[in-house]
């Protein structure tokens, strides 16, 4: 998810020239996909009480639009990049409100508030990992494909590669670049792009993975006593009917 909300706006900012503004509105898609789905699933999951197949198949969606992502370049048309966006929030929306219930049905009452506060911990931190290994990758591999785009270009047609690495991280300044620059630097970016957003597929892998050893628990109602409380009060309720009924013996 935050891979997804960092790296997409770069590609339309950088690749198809969109404002922040505009590419911040261009990413609808993939937030209808999140609520359509998190609310599909939501219904679902109270009227027939299973969830573990909302993971398995977020899992499964998350990474078939990782591919998708990847196979944007500096030709894609918006629209091709606004279906991609969908299928990304579908995935996401199967998993994100769904694994919060999973964890709250898994523990004890007096502990649901620690496991709630440990799903948002955890999910924060794998953010904060993994936007930085994805930027890492990205930086990396933009240098890869910078170096080629300058090597086969023509001749007297670029400026030197220490110009283009600086105006690379300028998206003002990728902007402005005449051609055949600007199309070089903006098929360098999808190019890293592709690779950046193939780097996430075996980690979606593993959450597939992990998801199909979940161990599905029987969703308990709000309202709901405890167990032990609740026989215990009944056991209570026996025992003050039965003596009132009984004579008081001295």
């Amino acid at each position: 998810m935050f891979g997804a909300l960092i790296f997409i706006p770069v590609y339309l900012q950088v690749v198809d020239g969109m404002s922040p503004t505009k590419s911040g509105l261009a990413m609808l898609p993939m937030v209808i996909g999140i609520f359509t789905t998190s609310i599909t699933a939501g219904q679902l999951m109270t009227r027939t009480g299973r969830y573990k197949h909302f993971p398995i198949l977020g899992a499964v969606v998350t990474t078939g639009a990782l591919f998708l992502l990847a196979n944007l370049d500096n030709g894609t048309p918006y629209w091709q990049a606004g279906l991609s966006m969908f299928v990304m929030g579908l995935g996401l929306g199967l998993t994100m409100q769904v694994l919060i219930v999973v964890v709250q049905n898994s523990v004890d009452r007096s502990d649901m508030g620690v496991a709630t506060s440990s799903v948002a911990f955890f999910r924060q931190m794998g953010g904060a990992f993994g936007t930085a290994l994805f930027g890492a990758i990205l930086a990396s591999r933009l240098s890869v494909h910078l170096a080629d785009a300058l090597r086969n270009a023509p001749a007297g047609a670029t400026g030197s590669g220490r110009d283009l690495d600086a105006v690379s991280n300028n998206v003002q300044l990728i902007k402005a670049l005449p051609e055949p620059l600007h199309g070089l630097v903006t098929s360098a970016f999808s190019g890293a792009l592709h690779d950046t957003f193939l780097s996430a597929v075996p980690l979606t892998l593993v959450a597939l993975v992990v998801a199909f050893f979940l161990k599905e628990v029987p969703l308990t109602g709000r309202q709901a006593p405890p167990a032990e409380s609740g026989s215990g009060a009944g056991a209570g309720s026996s025992a003050a009917a039965d003596s009132a009924e009984s004579p008081t013996s001295v």
